[in-house]
């Protein structure tokens, strides 16, 4: 009867020690070098996303990324501290897709969605027969942030203006 009563104390203690151990893995679960990257991805989508793929247009209907989703993924290199494309794959892939919505495309899909929004460059001439190479992406003129009118600050260049309306 002896046997009996220590075996059953010895299941209470192991069953309170493993709560607890579950407890600390799955907060540690989640720890990204990036601190904060998660928050700012997730505003970023929430508020800056849905307005480029309004002035830009949905990319694909049924699968792929939207350009919400590359210029978000784009973003993200640089807040943290990355100097080119190729360091979303390299560095930031394996700590961004612990983020259960967050999508996070590959440094290939960057490229491909910048690369279909170029447009050739436009040549004008000057009456002294200079030739000056414009670029002048409508698309991407039209995505610019335009401020509250009754804002103090200005965000976009009138001489932009003026090449994006032509």
């Amino acid at each position: 009867m002896s046997d009996f009563s220590l075996t059953l104390v010895l299941r209470l203690k192991t069953s309170k020690i493993i709560n607890d151990m579950a407890k600390v893995i799955i907060k540690s679960e989640k720890i990204t070098p990036f601190g904060g990257i998660f928050h700012v991805r997730e505003l970023f989508s929430r508020f800056v996303g849905p307005v480029i793929d309004k002035v830009l247009g949905l990319r694909c209907t049924s699968f792929g990324y939207q350009y919400g989703e590359i210029v978000g993924s784009l973003s993200s290199v640089y807040f943290c501290g990355g100097d080119c494309v190729e360091d979303v794959t390299s560095h930031l892939m394996p700590h961004l897709s612990l983020h259960p919505t967050l999508r996070t495309c590959s440094s290939d899909t960057i490229l491909r969605g910048i690369s279909e929004l170029a447009k050739g460059n436009t040549t004008y001439t000057s009456d002294t027969g200079q030739n000056f190479d414009f670029n002048t992406a409508t698309k991407l003129c039209n995505c610019r942030f335009r401020p509250r009118s009754s804002s103090p600050y200005s965000m976009a260049y009138p001489a932009r203006q003026q090449l994006c309306r032509r």
